[in-house]
Protein backbone atom coordinates (compact mmCIF):
# COMPACT_ATOMS: atom_id res chain seq x y z
CA UNK A 1 0.00 0.00 0.00
CA UNK A 2 2.43 2.55 1.04
CA UNK A 3 5.44 1.40 -2.05
CA UNK A 4 7.40 3.49 -3.06
CA UNK A 5 6.41 6.56 -0.39
CA UNK A 6 7.78 5.24 2.50
CA UNK A 7 11.56 6.11 1.00
CA UNK A 8 10.64 9.02 -0.14
CA UNK A 9 9.33 10.32 2.87
CA UNK A 10 12.13 9.04 5.36
CA UNK A 11 14.39 10.67 2.22
CA UNK A 12 12.66 13.62 2.57
CA UNK A 13 12.86 13.88 6.34
CA UNK A 14 16.81 13.27 5.89
CA UNK A 15 17.12 16.16 3.56
CA UNK A 16 15.35 18.83 5.91
CA UNK A 17 17.69 17.29 8.88
CA UNK A 18 20.70 18.20 6.51
CA UNK A 19 19.46 21.44 6.00
CA UNK A 20 19.43 22.00 9.23
CA UNK A 21 22.76 20.56 10.77
CA UNK A 22 24.39 22.37 7.66
CA UNK A 23 23.74 25.42 9.70
CA UNK A 24 26.24 23.74 11.92
CA UNK A 25 29.90 26.36 12.87
CA UNK A 26 32.33 25.96 11.63
CA UNK A 27 34.28 27.57 13.97
CA UNK A 28 36.95 26.39 16.46
CA UNK A 29 35.99 25.63 20.03
CA UNK A 30 39.11 26.14 21.60
CA UNK A 31 39.76 29.86 20.14
CA UNK A 32 43.41 28.53 19.13
CA UNK A 33 44.66 28.99 15.76
CA UNK A 34 45.02 25.68 13.51
CA UNK A 35 48.87 25.10 12.60
CA UNK A 36 49.22 23.63 8.92
CA UNK A 37 50.53 20.72 10.11
CA UNK A 38 46.81 19.16 11.71
CA UNK A 39 45.24 20.66 8.25
CA UNK A 40 43.07 17.75 6.42
CA UNK A 41 44.31 17.19 3.21
CA UNK A 42 41.49 18.30 0.96
CA UNK A 43 42.29 14.92 -1.65
CA UNK A 44 42.37 12.75 1.07
CA UNK A 45 38.93 14.26 2.32
CA UNK A 46 37.50 13.59 -1.23
CA UNK A 47 38.91 9.99 -1.80
CA UNK A 48 37.74 9.56 1.83
CA UNK A 49 34.24 10.70 0.77
CA UNK A 50 34.15 8.96 -2.68
CA UNK A 51 34.78 5.60 -0.49
CA UNK A 52 32.27 5.64 2.19
CA UNK A 53 29.77 8.65 2.36
CA UNK A 54 30.40 10.51 5.15
CA UNK A 55 34.22 9.19 6.20
CA UNK A 56 35.69 12.79 4.34
CA UNK A 57 32.98 14.62 7.01
CA UNK A 58 34.22 12.52 9.70
CA UNK A 59 38.01 13.37 8.84
CA UNK A 60 37.47 17.08 9.02
CA UNK A 61 36.25 16.68 12.20
CA UNK A 62 32.44 17.96 11.03
CA UNK A 63 31.16 14.60 12.68
CA UNK A 64 27.56 15.17 12.81
CA UNK A 65 27.47 16.36 9.03
CA UNK A 66 29.39 12.93 7.82
CA UNK A 67 26.44 10.68 9.95
CA UNK A 68 23.44 12.37 8.24
CA UNK A 69 25.31 12.47 5.29
CA UNK A 70 25.46 8.81 5.50
CA UNK A 71 22.26 7.99 6.77
CA UNK A 72 20.86 9.95 3.83
CA UNK A 73 22.88 7.79 1.43
CA UNK A 74 21.93 4.71 3.11
CA UNK A 75 18.40 5.82 2.45
CA UNK A 76 18.16 6.69 -0.50
CA UNK A 77 20.10 3.36 -1.69
CA UNK A 78 17.70 1.25 0.18
CA UNK A 79 14.67 3.25 -1.54
CA UNK A 80 16.63 2.11 -4.98
CA UNK A 81 16.94 -1.57 -3.76
CA UNK A 82 13.22 -1.29 -2.89
CA UNK A 83 12.20 0.01 -5.92
CA UNK A 84 13.39 -2.93 -8.41
CA UNK A 85 11.33 -3.96 -10.91
CA UNK A 86 10.78 -7.66 -11.82
CA UNK A 87 14.25 -9.38 -12.47
CA UNK A 88 15.85 -8.01 -15.64
CA UNK A 89 13.58 -5.06 -16.31
CA UNK A 90 15.35 -2.43 -14.25
CA UNK A 91 14.33 -0.02 -11.86
CA UNK A 92 10.76 1.92 -11.48
CA UNK A 93 10.41 5.26 -12.48
CA UNK A 94 10.83 6.27 -8.93
CA UNK A 95 13.59 3.98 -8.36
CA UNK A 96 15.45 5.96 -11.57
CA UNK A 97 14.86 8.95 -9.67
CA UNK A 98 15.95 7.91 -6.30
CA UNK A 99 19.02 6.57 -8.10
CA UNK A 100 19.66 10.21 -9.58
CA UNK A 101 18.76 11.34 -6.29
CA UNK A 102 21.65 8.88 -4.67
CA UNK A 103 24.14 10.28 -7.40
CA UNK A 104 23.48 13.84 -6.57
CA UNK A 105 23.97 13.43 -3.09
CA UNK A 106 27.21 11.16 -2.98
CA UNK A 107 28.46 14.42 -5.32
CA UNK A 108 27.96 16.99 -3.18
CA UNK A 109 29.09 14.02 -0.48
CA UNK A 110 32.77 14.53 -1.85
CA UNK A 111 32.78 18.08 -3.10
CA UNK A 112 31.66 19.02 0.50
CA UNK A 113 34.30 17.24 2.05
CA UNK A 114 36.74 18.77 -0.51
CA UNK A 115 35.99 22.14 0.30
CA UNK A 116 35.71 21.97 4.06
CA UNK A 117 39.27 20.77 3.91
CA UNK A 118 40.12 23.59 2.12
CA UNK A 119 38.74 26.10 4.60
CA UNK A 120 39.64 23.89 7.83
CA UNK A 121 42.36 26.64 8.90
CA UNK A 122 39.80 29.59 7.69
CA UNK A 123 38.01 29.79 10.86
CA UNK A 124 38.28 32.63 12.99
CA UNK A 125 35.41 32.44 15.60
CA UNK A 126 36.24 35.99 17.52
CA UNK A 127 36.51 38.35 14.05
CA UNK A 128 33.18 38.20 13.41
CA UNK A 129 31.64 37.92 17.33
CA UNK A 130 30.95 41.16 18.00
CA UNK A 131 28.87 43.29 16.20
CA UNK A 132 27.95 47.21 16.68
CA UNK A 133 24.28 46.77 17.61
CA UNK A 134 24.04 50.24 18.62
CA UNK A 135 22.60 51.84 15.94
CA UNK A 136 18.87 51.72 14.34
CA UNK A 137 17.66 48.48 13.49
CA UNK A 138 15.17 47.80 10.56
CA UNK A 139 12.96 44.79 10.04
CA UNK A 140 10.60 44.17 6.94
CA UNK A 141 7.83 41.38 7.58
CA UNK A 142 5.09 40.57 5.66
CA UNK A 143 1.66 38.33 6.24
CA UNK A 144 0.06 35.54 4.38
CA UNK A 145 -3.76 35.08 4.50
CA UNK A 146 -5.67 32.43 3.61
Amino acid sequence: MFGFRVPVVVCWYLAVFVLKCGAQTDTLRTGEPVSLTARPSPRGAFLRSSILPGWGQWYNGKKRKGTVVALLEAALATGVLLQRDTPGNGLTPTGSRLLFGLFGVHVFNMADAHVDAHLADLDHPDEFSQRNRAGPAMAIGFTVWW
